[in-house]
């Protein structure tokens, strides 16, 4: 409690008449320096955020760039992959109907053979009377 109390006694101190005008009369010339300090100090830093943000933008617009060529260049990749996809399921749909007509082809080659077998004269089973 005591040093609430000193606190407030302080800044009672501090905001009154008398003591602005003591701090005023017997420090004024430091005072004055201080604030000058504390101008230029503010002017240095506000100088230095203004450079800092100006190389973050330019940064930030470079990485804009590389990411909008990236983009661009990942756009690419997958027309690519994706046409080279199409191409070979083309492949593959041509090389399964290939096999098909070869297989319908042998079947029916392989049915006309039995047929012939089964129907020939000379065959198995050929008429009986002839033989």
């Amino acid at each position: 409690m005591k040093s609430s109390t000193s606190v407030v006694e302080l800044v009672m101190l501090l905001c009154s008449q008398e003591w602005q005008n003591s701090i005023q009369k017997n420090a004024g010339l430091a005072f004055i320096e201080l604030i000058n300090e504390g101008r230029l100090l503010c002017h240095a830093m506000k100088d230095h955020i203004v450079r800092v943000a100006n190389e973050a933008e330019f940064i930030l617009n470079r990485q804009r760039a590389e990411d909008v060529h990236k983009h661009a260049e990942f756009e690419s990749q997958c027309a690519q992959y994706a046409a080279d996809r199409r191409e070979e399921e083309k492949m593959c749909d041509h090389l399964i109907s290939a096999a098909k007509h070869r297989d319908h082809v042998t079947a029916n080659q392989l049915k006309q053979k039995i047929l012939n077998i089964l129907t020939n004269k000379h065959g198995a089973w050929g008429a009986v009377s002839q033989r």
